[in-house]
């Protein structure tokens, strides 16, 4: 199976318990990038998710 990268400008946090599934489920094959605030320029980790720091 090949790797999934989610790329969210914000991540609410409504949608974390989605993202921890997802990461559950797929483990290292899964990559989650997103900003806390619309159009900031630092991308942040949400929780302990799988994540690249850019």
């Amino acid at each position: 199976m090949g790797k999934l990268v989610v790329i969210q400008t914000v991540i609410p946090a409504y949608r974390i318990k989605v993202f921890d599934k997802i990461s559950t489920e797929l483990g290292d094959d899964f990559t989650l990038y997103g900003g806390q605030f619309f159009l900031t320029k630092r991308l942040l980790p949400p929780h302990n998710l799988n994540f690249i720091n850019i």
